[in-house]
C-alpha cells in the first residue's frame, strides 16, 4: 500500500488507471484552482460559510469528503490482492 496521504489516489487508480491516475486528479486540482475565479460575487467576502457562497463551500466540502472516504476505504477496507474486506474482521482475509 501507498503511504496514507496517497491511498486515496491509489484507490482511484485501482478502478481505472487513466481516470484515476490522470483525469480525475487533474480535474480536481483544476477545479480547486479555478474556483476563486469562477465565483466572482463580491457578497460574502471575508465571512466564513457565507450564505452567498454556498455553492463554492459545498463543492469544497464534497471534494474533501470524497478524498477522505477514498483514503479510509484504501487504508482500512483493502486486504491481500487489493480485495475489499470488512474492517476489523481478520477472518475474512483468509478467504
Amino acid at each position: 500500500k501507498a503511504p496514507w496521504y496517497f491511498v486515496g489516489l491509489q484507490e482511484l487508480v485501482s478502478y481505472s488507471a487513466v481516470w484515476g491516475g490522470v483525469i480525475v486528479p487533474v480535474a480536481i486540482l483544476g477545479l480547486s484552482f479555478l474556483l476563486p475565479y469562477l465565483d466572482r460575487d463580491p457578497r460574502g467576502i471575508g465571512t466564513w460559510f457565507s450564505r452567498h457562497r454556498r455553492t463554492v463551500v459545498w463543492i469544497g466540502v464534497a471534494i474533501a469528503a470524497a478524498w477522505l472516504v477514498l483514503t479510509l476505504v484504501g487504508q482500512f477496507a483493502r486486504g491481500p490482492n487489493w480485495q475489499l474486506i470488512w474492517p476489523g474482521q481478520p477472518w475474512m482475509m483468509a478467504h
